[in-house]
């Protein structure tokens, strides 16, 4: 993956180059966003079936977990901290905030 990663940036810093220089439809620039495109389409492809494969291991990890203990698994998922708790702000300060950002002077005139 690393390599690809390369290869492409290298591919688009060569076809910005000649873009630069005025070469824009040129047939080297043409085989260079082809060769470009082929290693972003070959890079993405690799990325999605590693992702696939860790999602994977990540299920099969939870379910052995799961299976082992399901008291503790249950613990640990409904245990976590939750994101959501109290503004830092009064209503106050969200209404007009609200009202400044969300006005419409035409909303009126239809």
């Amino acid at each position: 993956m690393v390599h690809l990663r390369k290869r492409k940036k290298q591919c688009k810093a060569a076809r910005k180059a000649l873009v630069k220089a005025g070469l824009k439809g040129t047939p080297e620039e043409e085989i260079i966003t082809k060769e470009w495109l082929s290693l972003v389409r070959q890079h993405n492809k690799l990325r999605i079936s590693l992702n696939k494969k860790q999602s994977i291991k990540d299920k099969l990890q939870a379910e052995k977990s799961f299976l082992s203990n399901p008291h503790k698994f249950a613990q640990n998922l409904f245990s976590k901290e939750q994101n959501s708790g109290k503004p830092t702000f009064s209503a106050e300060t969200a209404q007009q905030y609200f009202q400044e950002t969300y006005k419409g002077e035409e909303r009126d005139s239809v």
